[in-house]
């Protein structure tokens, strides 16, 4: 959207543009360049989609004043852009409701709407985007004959035109323009070369990686590296992909600028590609860095890499695995493991917590590869100091110990930290069928903390919906609002779609006894609408 300076501005133009005889002609012009001139100057990016067909009527006045003031405030607009942008504005042009001169324009007018030579390519450029194919066409016609790199975006963009002599000129110009004194030209537009990767209608691959074939000689190093560092995503992302698949000395500068990128998909690229400039201890020592990478997948990368180069290492190399804080790296070096033969992992992580008692990466391990000889160990962390090693240790806990830990882990329930509490709902959560509701229910009444209560009656909603009912109904007298208004939510939602749709089943005798008995226990703290609407679902 326009800002309300601008719009104050438009509003002015046009209502002083309109006016007839109030003012002499001199002084009509010169308000009107004066008012453009503020236009262009106050405009940010995002409003020049929006403001040149506004100014687009004042091509065709009769003042050739007025036209070179207003060709430079098109011209300044228009190159003020982005490539991207230029792409949104060739779309919001189209769209546009454009003057009537400017829909009914010629070919033979186009060359009559420049009226400044600086702005040739700016004003041809907005022709080539014009509803009119004849008039397409005669612009890029125009444009070929320009060839300081200003004529270059309209060129690239024309190249994928659905009128077929349109884009094949558009093509001819740009392959006559693969030199390499125009490479700057073309690396100031690379997301326009890029975006013609992603085009259905005509075959843009072999032009694409002629330009990046330029990009990548020795000479170019310095631009080539600018590219990499400073480009947007698509750009440094396909300049990188298509480096990647030619062959040459360039691969060595594009990996290792990789591998220290911000974008973990060209890290991990280039990752993957490491052996091919590397070998023997440079090899190691380059995949030294990428298992240290913050990313998973490339850190998986790093080892599924060097147990292949050097096989002779293989069971040091995923022993080393083992200890990798991610589950995922871990559950590998496992597997690899076994397959060499090797089938005590546990043992590996009771070593590591004996050097390293804070070693979280060997406690998670321990409690996926030991058993439950290892739960005193694994116990000793339930009370450590960071919620984060709590989490771990009932996770390994719960996985050892199984239903033998079940009341442990109930009562660990109440912890100051909503994760660890949320943890510990989620290892209970595959023993629901065993947990007796008045253990959760005494938890909501006794503990006044928020994370706690929400949990615990979270817990109580998931069991099988005629033994939560009850336990929900003793809910609505546990003494906090909050609390109570969920387990009435909660109710409710075990007797309205989906769930109503779900469960056809009828409460058994024992069901329906303790659910009466709950409505007995708090029925007169109920609400009455509630308390009647209960009695409803229950007897439909």
């Amino acid at each position: 959207m326009l800002s309300n300076r601008l719009q104050h501005l438009l509003q002015e133009l046009y209502r002083f543009s309109e006016q007839q005889n109030l003012v002499g002609a001199s002084k009509k012009i010169e308000k009107t360049i004066s008012l453009i001139e503020q236009i262009a100057a106050q405009s940010e990016c995002d409003d020049v989609p929006y403001l040149v067909p506004y100014l687009v009527r004042f091509l065709f006045g009769r003042s050739r004043k007025l036209k070179v003031a207003n060709c430079l405030a098109i011209h300044r607009l228009l190159t003020s852009v982005s490539s991207e942008e230029l792409l949104k504005c060739e779309v919001q042009f189209a769209s546009w409701c454009m003057p009537r001169m400017w829909n009914t324009l010629k070919p033979t007018q186009i060359d009559t709407l420049v009226a400044d030579e600086l702005c040739r390519s700016s004003i041809l450029g907005l022709a080539s985007f014009h509803r009119n194919g004849y008039v397409r066409h005669e612009a890029i016609r125009l444009l070929t004959r320009i060839h300081d790199g200003s004529e270059l975006p309209y060129l690239l963009i024309r190249q994928n035109d659905w009128v077929e002599p349109i884009s094949t000129e558009a093509i001819s110009a740009i392959r006559d323009r693969l030199k390499e004194e125009y490479l700057p030209h073309f690396v100031r537009n690379l997301p326009l070369v890029v975006h013609l990767l992603e085009l259905g209608r005509h075959d843009h691959v072999s032009v694409v990686e002629q330009i990046i074939e330029m990009l990548l000689q020795p000479e170019c190093r310095e631009i080539l590296t600018g590219v990499i560092q400073a480009s947007g995503r698509a750009v440094r992302r396909n300049v990188v992909k298509l480096s990647l698949n030619l062959p040459g000395d360039h691969r060595r500068q594009i990996i290792e600028q990789g591998l220290t990128s911000e974008d973990t998909v060209l890290r991990i690229w280039c990752a993957r590609e490491v052996h091919s400039i590397d070998s023997g201890e440079n090899l190691k020592e380059r995949l030294i860095q990428i298992k240290q990478d913050p990313f998973m997948p490339i850190r998986r990368v790093g080892f599924r890499l060097e147990a292949n180069e050097f096989p002779e290492s293989e069971q040091e190399i995923w022993t080393e695995a083992l200890l990798d804080h991610n589950a995922s790296i871990r559950e590998l070096a496992q597997f690899q493991l076994r397959k060499l033969g090797f089938l005590n992992s546990a043992q590996i992580y009771r070593e590591a917590l004996n050097m390293r008692p804070d070693y979280v990466a060997a406690l998670a391990g321990l409690g996926e590869t030991g058993d439950s000889s290892d739960l005193p160990t694994v116990r000793l962390y339930l009370d450590a100091k960071i919620p984060y090693h709590r989490r771990t240790a009932l996770r390994a806990f719960a996985k050892l110990g199984g239903v033998s830990v079940l009341e442990e882990l109930i009562d660990r329930f109440q912890d100051d930290s909503p994760q660890v509490v949320r943890e510990v709902k989620r290892q209970l959560q595959e023993y629901l069928h065993m947990i007796d509701g008045s253990r959760l229910l005494a938890i909501i009444k006794q503990d006044c903390r928020p994370h706690v209560r929400k949990n615990a009656i979270e817990l109580i909603f998931e069991m099988s919906k005629w033994r939560s009912i009850p336990w929900l109904i003793r809910s609505l007298d546990c003494g906090d609002r909050s609390t109570e208004e969920q387990a009435e939510n909660f109710i409710e939602a075990w007797f309205s779609p989906p769930r109503c749709n779900k469960v056809f089943t009828r409460p058994s005798d024992s069901e329906q006894q303790a659910i009466e008995q709950a409505i007995n226990k708090v029925g007169s703290q109920i609400d009455k609408t509630l308390f009647e609407q209960l009695h409803d679902w229950l007897e439909s």
